[in-house]
């Protein structure tokens, strides 16, 4: 991965707009910042959150059910993806748990902050077993909504 400057120059020598935010959810990775779309990203990031906050007790569970009938919904939308932006925020979730230190996700860090404050290191190294497991089930073509729903049930009773 490039150095967040050289990541930035990259950025900004393209023209890509938002680079700020490209910056951060790219990790270093010129090829990611250059094919993020955002407004895909920001769908999955808010269900993928919501996920999180009801999973953790934030939020109740009729929270996650527009999100969950949209996923189900969708032919299009892989659960790998979700589950790609859910590792990035469980990272996120970590950060905030141990340091308070810079976050990827820095516009919606009052709400990860939440999360952070209901959950216990524990609870986010189950959070993350799950996940996984969850990425090995995809390759068995899983019902999407059944396998999210299940890992909040999950993780709301390990708190």
């Amino acid at each position: 991965p490039l150095a967040e400057d050289e990541l930035r120059a990259f950025v900004t020598a393209r023209g890509l707009d938002h680079p700020e935010r490209r910056v951060a959810l790219a990790a270093g990775s010129p090829g990611v910042a250059m094919s993020l779309d955002l407004e895909v990203y920001e769908r999955r990031r808010a269900a993928m959150l919501t996920l999180l906050e009801v999973a953790a007790g934030v939020q109740p569970f009729q929270a996650w059910l527009r999100y969950a009938e949209a996923i189900g919904r969708s032919k299009s939308e892989k659960l790998d993806h979700h589950l790609k932006v859910l590792y990035g925020l469980l990272r996120d979730v970590l950060i905030l748990r141990v340091s308070g230190g810079a976050i990827r996700n820095q516009d919606v860090r009052r709400q990860l902050e939440g999360v952070a404050g209901k959950v216990d290191f524990g609870w986010l190294r189950q959070a993350v077993g799950k996940t996984d497991a969850l990425s090995q089930l995809v390759k068995r073509n899983i019902q999407k909504t059944i396998a999210l729903d299940s890992l909040i049930l999950e993780l709301r009773a390990a708190r």
